[in-house]
């Protein structure tokens, strides 16, 4: 499950590599600019696979987070319901 921020990730990244290509091929280049256009394209997919891994590691710790913040919350409350005022 890629989310709205990774799929528009990977959105850039395959437009970059079709206009990478698209430019290639207008200029009539020859196999060793379609090397480096395909080594160039791999290495933009490994980058944009580290960003949405890194996406996802931000979004399961903010939820995390605020399940933490309202588990302390209730156990305050709890703990009001049961001794009075607490700080």
């Amino acid at each position: 499950m890629l989310g709205v921020f990774g799929c528009l990730v990977a959105l850039g990244w395959l437009g970059s590599t079709a206009f990478m290509f698209v430019e290639i091929l207008s200029r009539g280049g020859g196999a060793r600019e379609y090397g480096v256009a395909v080594f160039l394209a791999f290495v933009g997919l490994i980058v944009v696979l580290f960003y949405i891994i890194l996406f996802r590691i931000c979004a399961e710790a903010s939820l995390v987070f605020f399940q933490i913040h309202n588990n302390v919350r209730d156990i305050r409350e709890l703990m009001e319901e049961k001794s009075g005022v607490i700080d």
